[in-house]
């Protein structure tokens, strides 16, 4: 099964024949093109497992597609995780995909700093994936997560670069660079996954960022960042400048607004 188009909260995802030379990290596979980077492991059934960034806008998703199994586009599945030392309990929304074998649906799971965690924790092991049938019973797909931390690296490098060679190493092909009024990064020293802000965010799990701060640049303007969704919490102000911890607060902030 080769991935051709995606199609994720409206945009469109290509994965064609500008695509590059696919780069292996154990079962895990690393495509991209001018504004995608995905990372996809699939497992003996043709079921996947994947992971995907666009670079113009640093939105990155987690998706599963159970071979045979459809789902209703718009409607919320649920998913028991197994592996990444523990158990877990995932909510998906079925979203429209164009796969090259005529598969149209796939399960976007909601982002989470624990999902996020459970599948580097899952690195080199297994995960199992369990779905609900509709009929009182499960599938079960089982994907190999040899390699997946290296793969799921590459792609927020690839993401995060601020150059793109195609195959051939021509450098003409450049990416879409969107101006940020602020940008938040995953780790200190403003390194990790980059989320790009011009605009509120209530809810950084929107985003795959929330309880992931750990350090900003401030571009323009005066934010505040709150440690509950919808502004609440404990909330702190942020001026234009460079901060390469915030302290206290890391893997805290679930919401930001401007205040000027």
């Amino acid at each position: 099964m080769h991935l051709t188009k995606q199609l994720f909260a409206g945009l469109v995802l290509t994965l064609a024949a500008t695509t590059t030379q696919a780069q292996k990290f154990g079962d895990w596979e690393v495509t991209r093109t001018r504004d995608l980077v995905t990372a996809t492991t699939e497992n003996s059934s043709d079921s996947v497992l994947g992971y995907s960034c666009v670079r113009s806008s640093n939105e990155c998703q987690f998706f599963f597609m159970p071979d045979g199994l459809k789902c209703t586009e718009g409607a919320s599945y649920a998913l028991l995780m197994n592996g990444g030392k523990e158990n877990s309990y995932r909510r998906t929304t079925c979203r429209k995909l164009n796969w090259t074998d005529g598969q149209q649906l796939a399960n976007v799971l909601d982002g989470t700093d624990g999902l996020r965690k459970q599948l580097l924790n899952a690195d080199d092991t297994s995960i199992g994936i369990a779905r609900g049938t509709g009929a009182d019973s499960f599938s079960t797909s089982k994907f190999s997560m040899r390699g997946f931390k290296a793969a799921y690296e590459k792609v927020n490098r690839h993401r995060d670069d601020s150059s793109y060679r195609d195959g051939n190493g021509n450098s003409d092909v450049k990416p879409v660079v969107k101006q940020a009024d602020v940008e938040l990064y995953e780790h200190s020293d403003f390194k990790g996954r980059r989320l790009n802000v011009k605009a509120n965010l209530e809810d950084l799990g929107e985003y795959n960022f929330n309880d992931m701060v750990s350090s900003i640049v401030v571009n323009r303007g005066k934010w505040e960042l709150c440690t509950k969704q919808r502004y609440r919490g404990t909330c702190r102000t942020y001026t234009a400048g460079r901060y390469d911890s915030v302290g206290d607060y890391n893997d805290e902030y679930s919401s930001m607004r401007r205040l000027d």
